[in-house]
């Protein structure tokens, strides 16, 4: 809602500014949680695996995926 505000009421440069400058800071707070979150693995613990590889998260996540392509290969025409 901001962005277009912006563009309604300053014109489309400020709202470019706005949704870039956002992206800018959401990309390095993104980078900073990345770079603290993997300072305290340690994968020699694990193996050589991660923690992503070990969680049933990961297992879901694959879980969902397969069954969103069989979903479009059936959905789909042939």
């Amino acid at each position: 809602m901001g962005p277009i505000l912006a563009g309604l009421m300053f014109g489309w440069v400020p709202a470019l500014i706005w949704i870039f400058g956002r992206l800018d800071l959401h990309r390095r707070v993104h980078d900073m949680a990345a770079l603290w979150r993997r300072s305290g693995t340690k994968r020699i613990d694990r193996r050589g695996r991660s923690r992503a590889d070990e969680s049933v998260s990961y297992f879901l996540f694959l879980t969902f995926i397969w069954i969103a392509l069989v979903y479009i290969i059936v959905a789909l025409p042939t």
